[in-house]
């Protein structure tokens, strides 16, 4: 009889299926192609292996079976095809762009260092503060601590 079934026969199909789904609606997010590309590439996998199975023994399996394995083979195979598209075209975007920023965050860095910008830290309006007045006194040898003491002590 012909009633055993693929390995991959539900498998492979729902890879596929998860992984399409995905794509479609995850391809606004690029992290989650990379995560459909995976899916569909194990299910691609699990499905060439089940067809292998197939070819050595063919009188053992259900011919649904393997039509259900041809099917997903094909579901996977798009979902390579889509999900690699969208994962290739979103890594050199990020290249691009990364590479664009850093050019913008090194020049506005070289412009600030020849304007001298860098050098000025102390002119900064965080380390000034005008509410906060202060004289700093000089030290006369002549007057004696304990002096001071006693003179700030009589006065009432």
């Amino acid at each position: 009889m012909n009633n055993n079934k693929l390995p991959a026969d539900s498998s492979a199909m729902t890879l596929g299926i998860i992984a399409l789904v995905i794509v479609v609606v995850g391809c606004c997010c690029g992290l989650l192609t990379y995560v459909a590309l995976i899916l569909s590439i194990i299910g691609l996998i699990s499905a060439n292996k089940s067809l292998s199975l197939y070819r050595l023994q063919p009188e053992i399996y259900d011919p649904i079976s393997v039509s259900n394995v041809n099917n997903a083979k094909i579901v996977n195979m798009v979902a390579i095809v889509l999900s690699g598209i969208i994962s290739l075209s979103y890594s050199i975007y990020f290249i691009i762009y990364g590479a664009l920023f850093s050019t913008m965050l090194f020049g506005l860095y070289d412009n600030y260092q020849e304007l001298g910008e860098f050098d000025n830290w102390d002119q900064d309006s965080i380390y000034q503060d005008e509410t906060y007045k202060y004289e700093v006194e000089e030290y006369d040898e002549s007057t004696n601590l304990e002096d001071t003491l006693v003179l700030d002590s009589l006065e009432f």
